[in-house]
């Protein structure tokens, strides 16, 4: 570990939170490298496995044309997280941690599920 001592730093502000957002839980995920195309590809099987074609977004069907060898889909498989998100009124939605692509320093993290549901806020 390399120490600096050219500046005294208290740490980095991982996120900003709107007014009333609020952090209810937290778990870093280990990091995966997988292309966009393969995660799309990913999806995709894993949906139409479980008899869930319908909820596949214009955005995944564009990528999902590449092929994905059947050793790729189970090393995908076995590093995939599933995330649970529930809204205000009670409604949850499951997601995959492949859903979420990588984000560099300084992004402002992504949307975990359509902010307009009847079901009241995330």
């Amino acid at each position: 570990m390399r120490v600096f001592n050219s500046r005294s730093s208290v740490g980095v502000r991982g996120v900003r939170l709107n007014e009333k957002d609020e952090v209810a839980s937290m778990f870093v995920l280990p990091t995966f490298p997988a292309e966009s195309d393969e995660r799309a590809s990913y999806l995709k099987m894993r949906r139409a496995m479980a008899g869930d074609v319908e909820q596949t977004t214009d955005e995944e069907e564009g990528n999902a044309d590449m092929p994905l060898p059947q050793d790729r889909y189970a090393e995908m498989s076995a590093a995939e997280t599933l995330i649970l998100t529930i809204t205000a009124g009670g409604a949850g939605h499951i997601s995959s941690s492949h859903d979420y692509p990588l984000r560099g320093r300084g992004g402002m993290g992504v949307t975990a599920w359509e902010k307009t549901m009847r079901t009241g806020e995330i």
